[in-house]
């Protein structure tokens, strides 16, 4: 019967309830007008009335009943001229259209200029540069749209950070003493947490964008910091930390081939870079107030050119010697999986990374419009891409005179999969799963890049057995296919539009701008083919024999090992 007449008293007060603990809270749910302006994802303002005493919750609750109505009533009320705001959107929405008038007829195809769509790109952008607008960041957008994205998004920070303190501010002018729910960003506790915990939280929180192969990096590089300066809490690591953890970096070593060696500052750095990432994390979500010490660019170590590897395209003579080894041209098949006839070549004529060509499944190999690509998505378990972006790359006449299209199809064949699962059935076989960290490409690199063996001291793999070197500062990997694509395909006069579209790369993005990127759907695949047939090896290709005519199917069964 208390407890009965207890619901009763709370519900014939309105926005009055009580939590399991016994304590009385303001329970106020936010209009839809609200909501919509301010782009708000909670219902309602959840504020402690910090008493247990119904009578003095009353009157509370009453308090900031009429003060929350009196705010929002000002919040709805308040235009605060909207004139300049209007004048200053109408021109940038104009740049915009003027930028697509004037652009490349692929450009305005892929944001459907003159139609119906390209109109509601504009009412987008009206609406976002409105709600950026409102929160005083309108002077702050560039006038090609580039930076939109961003300022959009802070605005919502922005209103994610001040939702209830900005009602919670006036409430408290009226004496009432107030606790709003606050997300980690806000609160200015700290709450102890150690290096270890540390480590775990931010792979568990970055585990859905980030491969398993960088946590593991970042996570070792960690766990040298703990053997420096101990499992201690965030808060304490200070200068001293600082300088006693870069102290023994700089004089860290490693062991190859039987040498030990001082790591390099490129590898310092990237422990560094490992630190300051996990202390942004901190900061983010444990101690908002925590000074991170590794975001001064002092705390780096100095490169020196010689340090600096960078990847260079495979050069014509590199080439010759890839595409001439038996692997492409012997009769008798010179290799032990099908994917060391057709990676590197895939590589060499889509500029798709190691990783993508290697999770490649059966049902990737698609006709889009007349035109056959390979779609590099996410649709089956276990797929990655780099950027997150998925895209169809056009594939080449050169693949498909080769016989990719009938490889395809020869394996999708039920007598050729070595997996019950056909909807997920890899194109090559003997490129599993990493299932420690993650990704397909494992062997495939190991394949090509090849490893230090040190009871030989020597190196293995393909690129060693025909003799492509790296100069000094220079790296030549399977990678360099890549390389080698994008450079061919600009000196066959392809713009880097196009060129960015087909290798995913992250550069394409700033290439339209903020406005472009957010709403383009890319030139089409009949374009995209048109430009990348200007691709022409030439001579360093011609050597290279058909698949089928290097391996009839009887023989690719057997290389391959179907059940």
């Amino acid at each position: 019967m208390v407890v009965q007449k207890g619901r009763t008293k709370l519900a014939s007060i309105r926005h009055l309830q009580q939590n399991e603990y016994g304590v009385y809270y303001f329970r106020f749910t936010l209009p839809e007008w609200y909501r919509a302006r301010y782009l708000n994802k909670a219902n309602a303002l959840h504020i402690s009335l910090l008493t247990k005493d119904f009578d003095v919750a009353k009157v509370r609750v009453g308090q900031l009943t009429a003060y929350t109505q009196k705010i929002l009533s000002n919040l709805k009320n308040n235009e605060r001229s909207k004139d300049m705001a209007d004048i200053d959107i109408n021109i940038l929405i104009k740049g915009f259209r003027n930028n697509i008038a004037e652009a490349d007829p692929n450009i305005q195809d892929s944001v459907y200029w003159g139609s119906d769509k390209f109109e509601d790109i504009v009412d987008d952008l009206r609406m976002k540069l409105g709600f950026i607008a409102h929160h005083g960041l309108l002077e702050f957008v560039d006038t090609d749209l580039e930076n939109i994205d961003k300022l959009f998004e802070r605005a919502k920070e922005k209103v994610a950070r001040e939702q209830n303190n900005e009602i919670a501010a006036v409430l408290g002018e009226g004496g009432i003493v107030i606790e709003t729910k606050a997300t980690p960003k806000e609160t200015s506790s700290h709450t102890p947490i150690k290096l270890s915990a540390l480590i775990k939280s931010y792979k568990e929180e970055k585990a859905s964008s980030i491969s398993e192969k960088t946590l593991e990096q970042t996570e070792g590089h960690i766990n040298f910091m703990i053997s420096i300066v101990g499992d201690i809490e965030v808060s304490q690591f200070d200068q001293a930390k600082l300088r006693e953890y870069r102290n023994a970096l700089n004089k860290r070593t490693k062991s190859r081939g039987g040498t030990i060696s001082e790591i390099t500052n490129l590898t310092k750095n990237e422990h560094i870079e490992s630190c300051k990432l996990v202390f942004e994390h901190a900061k983010t979500f444990y101690n908002n107030g925590l000074d991170n010490l590794f975001s001064n660019a002092n705390v780096k170590f100095k490169v020196s050119k010689a340090e600096k590897k960078k990847r260079v395209p495979f050069s014509k003579d590199e080439l010759q010697r890839i595409f001439s080894h038996a692997t492409f041209t012997a009769t008798n098949g010179s290799y032990n999986h099908p994917y060391q006839y057709w990676a590197p070549l895939i590589a060499l004529y889509t500029g798709s990374r190691a990783n993508e060509i290697a999770q490649l499944r059966t049902d990737d190999i698609v006709e889009v419009n007349g035109v056959w690509c390979i779609s590099h998505n996410l649709k089956a378990p276990g797929k990655k891409l780099k950027t997150g972006d998925e895209r169809f790359v056009p594939l080449h006449p050169k693949l498909i005179e080769l016989g990719f299209l009938e490889f395809v199809d020869l394996f999708k064949q039920k007598k050729y999969q070595w997996t019950e699962d056909r909807e997920n059935h890899l194109l090559f076989k003997g490129l599993t799963k990493d299932k420690k960290r993650g990704g397909y490409a494992k062997e495939l690199s190991r394949w090509f890049n090849g490893e230090y063996r040190k009871r030989t001291q020597s190196y293995t793999g393909f690129k060693h057995e025909i003799g492509v070197k790296a100069g000094a500062g220079k790296m030549k990997d399977f990678h360099c296919f890549r390389h080698t694509f994008a450079t061919a395909l600009q000196n066959a006069g392809v713009s880097d539009e196009f060129s960015y579209q087909m290798t995913g790369h992250s550069d394409g993005k700033q290439l339209l701008g903020g406005a472009g990127r957010l709403y383009r759907q890319g030139a089409s695949m009949e374009v995209l083919h048109g430009e990348l047939c200007k691709l022409d090896y030439g001579e360093p290709l011609e050597k290279v024999k058909p698949f089928f005519e290097l391996n009839g199917e009887k023989k690719c069964r057997n290389k391959v090992k179907c059940k």
